[in-house]
């Protein structure tokens, strides 16, 4: 049984860029605490929990991508059904 689209193109096209970007700021943020960059004085105990937290959420934006990119693929493969 072929698997079918769960999600309108417009709709996965928009989570795509959305999530993208959220990969992008996040490593970037987790990077920034991490390594104490000036500007991003936090005052926690744990900066590398803070930075992991970061990076998970980030690791939660890329499997969006990964769904919303195969709906898209999907969208391409099977088209719009005829009625």
């Amino acid at each position: 049984m072929p698997v079918r689209p769960v999600v309108s193109v417009p709709l996965a096209g928009f989570c795509t860029v959305i999530s993208v970007f959220g990969v992008v700021i996040l490593l970037v943020i987790g990077a920034c605490i991490q390594n104490g960059v000036h500007g991003m004085d936090l005052e926690v105990e744990d900066r590398d929990a803070v930075a992991r937290t970061a990076y998970i959420a980030a690791a939660v934006y890329a499997a969006f991508i990964l769904f919303c990119g195969t709906q898209l693929g999907l969208h391409r493969r099977y088209g719009r059904v005829a009625l």
